[in-house]
Order: structure tokens, then sequence, then C-alpha cells
């Protein structure tokens, strides 16, 4: 009986370790290996938001007629800016 139950202890206590150094290995180690891979991955998209974003046409500046200027508006800034409009993506 006292056997069986030294057997089981041992038994129970390398599992209980077993199971810290699983955890361990996939809360600290992955996360080292995947560091890398997200690195390039994040280099990857980057690149491809440059590509798609040199892909786009210009910007179409619509401006409307300005209004008749009074006397009194004379020298005042107007008070709408331009209208940018700009193609929608595919």
């Amino acid at each position: 009986m006292r056997r069986a139950v030294r057997i089981a202890g041992f038994t129970l206590v390398w599992l209980g370790l077993f199971l810290f150094g699983f955890v361990g290995y996939q809360l600290w180690v992955t996360d080292l290996l995947n560091d890398r891979v997200q690195a390039e991955a994040r280099e990857q998209l980057v690149a491809d938001l440059v590509d798609r974003r040199a892909e786009l046409a210009a910007p179409i500046v619509v401006t409307t007629p300005p209004a008749p200027v009074d006397d009194a508006d004379a020298g005042r800034e107007p008070e709408e800016e331009p209208v940018v409009l700009r193609p929608e993506p595919l």
C-alpha cells in the first residue's frame, strides 16, 4: 500500500512539472517564435499598403463658384473650403 501511494505521489508530481513546463512553453516559447513571424507579416502588410496607395488615382478637387462679394465682405476669407472627392475603392 505504501509503495502504491509513493508511486502515485511521484507520478502526480512529475505530471504537474510536465504540465507546468508545457504551459510555460505555450506562453513564452511560442511567443518568442511568433514574434519574428509577426514582424515579417507587418513589413509585408506595410509594403502592400504602400503599393495600393500608389495605385490610387489623384484626388479630384471640386470648387464651388464664389458668392457675390459685398463691400462689407471685402478682405474676408471664404467660409467654405474646396470639396475633395476621391474615387471609391474597387
